[in-house]
């Protein structure tokens, strides 16, 4: 009962009034810079699962299901700021445009009923039942997080990185027969790029918690570091460092090892030198540094995985 009254708060809104200010808000909110590498790993997930992916990437099941990607990721984003709001999670944070008083809840609301209104029903329109079902998980899962899973230690870290290493896996089945036909054909790369992806999302994530880690115990939100200390953490890290560089060089490709080889070194070397500084000045740093070049290196190691 509890669940079904959940999932019914999208769908009891009030007629509301057109600004046009309305859709730009929005779109500040969906955090715009993220759509290009939703998109794109799309189409690494094509590519790493063929031999030959110029021959799949055009395909009109691909670009829909690019499009249904970059749909939920915007949701996502969109999804957390309404309830950070509602649960008073971003009381002082300004970047939240709901907290700033930019946009009212019961449009943001209204706007998050029809988006996922519409991604559930085009998610039909897909070839497989499988692609299906992935889609409509992962739209599930950013609908839940805020309210539910983010405040579960650790299960919010693992349901980012479960989200962000499925969207190349629906490229990669938009192209292909079948689920099966995605992971096994003999030349896909598909399983590494999965593990390779979801390890190095769920290291941001722990890099993320650790820059945020004050703030959090202020407001009583239980996260890694807040619960077990950033030493701790610093060690989860370097473990999903290495499943990130196992899964990314383990080709014969000696291209694909090497292109993939030199920003995990990077990421290693960066998460080494915030280990050193953590309880000094230096610290806050050392983590905006290490999370500015996790966006560069990752997406490095990204596209390693297209190099068959």
């Amino acid at each position: 009962m509890k669940l079904f009254s959940f999932f019914t708060l999208f769908f009891t809104t009030k007629a509301l009034k057109f600004s046009p200010e309305i859709p730009q808000t929005l779109f500040k909110m969906s955090r715009p810079n993220n759509l290009p590498q939703t998109a794109l790993a799309t189409f690494v997930g094509a590519a790493a699962a063929h031999t030959n992916p110029i021959n799949e990437i055009f395909d009109p099941q691909l670009f829909t299901t690019s499009a249904l990607a970059m749909g939920i990721s915007a949701n996502s984003m969109i999804v957390n700021d309404f309830f950070d709001a509602k649960l008073g999670n971003d009381p002082y944070d300004r970047k939240n445009l709901i907290v700033n008083g930019d946009i009212s809840p019961d449009i943001v609301k209204k706007y998050l009923s029809a988006s996922y209104a519409l991604i559930f029903l085009t998610s039909f329109s897909l070839k497989s039942p499988e692609l299906t079902a992935v889609v409509l998980f992962s739209a599930f899962i950013t609908i839940i997080y805020t309210p539910i899973l983010k405040n579960i230690v650790f299960v919010k870290n693992l349901s980012v990185g479960a989200i962000v290493a499925l969207t190349p896996v629906v490229g990669a089945i938009a192209t292909s027969d079948n689920f099966n036909d995605a992971f096994n054909n003999p030349d896909s790369r598909l399983m590494h790029l999965f593990l390779a992806t979801f390890a190095g999302s769920v290291h941001q994530e722990l890099i993320m918690d650790i820059s945020d880690s004050k703030f959090d115990a202020f407001q009583n939100i239980t996260t890694v570091p807040v619960k077990f200390g950033k030493e701790k953490t610093i060690l989860l890290n370097a473990l999903m460092l290495y499943i990130m560089s196992f899964s990314a060089c383990n080709s014969d490709n000696g291209a694909a090892v090497y292109t993939a080889l030199a920003p995990s070194i990077l990421m290693f070397y960066d998460t080494s030198i915030l280990k050193k500084s953590i309880g000094t000045k230096d610290e806050p740093d050392k983590t905006n540094i290490a999370l500015d070049r996790i966006k560069y290196a990752s997406s490095v190691i990204f596209l390693s995985f297209a190099i068959h």
